[in-house]
């Protein structure tokens, strides 16, 4: 019922073009990994509403993503290693919850703004996506350290 409802809000919109390659299957399994990830720092954080609301944000971003077959290794490949970074570094303690929060927001952000930037050339696009990722987890991880100096 609920991909029923989302296929005629997507009709509606002029975006099932779009999705008519979507694997529904992938995409119910990448929510669910997604969730999965991110459901320790649930249990853990006082703004809950606000972890809510970034990983809704992102996982309604990866639609965006699943209209091509051949990239969604890629992206599934990218995800993973970023959210397994970043759970290493906070079992480390170097990274805390609001700094994670803060990077997968970034995250989100980056990834509407290549969204906006599509190009048909999709090898160059995800080369500059992983770009833009992996400069936002160093400028984070800067801006963290540096605020222990202060």
């Amino acid at each position: 019922m609920a991909y029923a409802c989302f296929n005629a809000f997507l009709k509606r919109r002029n975006y099932l073009s779009r999705f008519e390659l979507i694997n529904f299957r992938v995409l119910t399994c990448s929510i669910t990994v997604l969730f999965v990830l991110l459901l320790p720092y649930y249990l853990y954080c006082y703004y809950r509403i606000i972890c809510i609301v970034i990983t809704v944000l992102f996982v309604l971003l990866l639609p965006y993503y699943l209209y091509c077959y051949y990239r969604i290794i890629c992206i599934f490949i990218t995800i993973l290693s970023i959210l397994s970074i970043l759970f290493i570094l906070s079992i480390l303690s170097i990274l805390s919850i609001l700094s994670i929060l803060s990077i997968l927001s970034i995250l989100s952000i980056l990834s509407i703004l290549s969204i906006l930037s599509y190009s048909y050339n999709h090898v160059f696009m995800h080369g500059r996506l992983i770009f833009k990722l992996m400069f936002t987890i160093l400028t984070i991880l800067f801006m963290h350290n540096c605020t222990y100096v202060y």
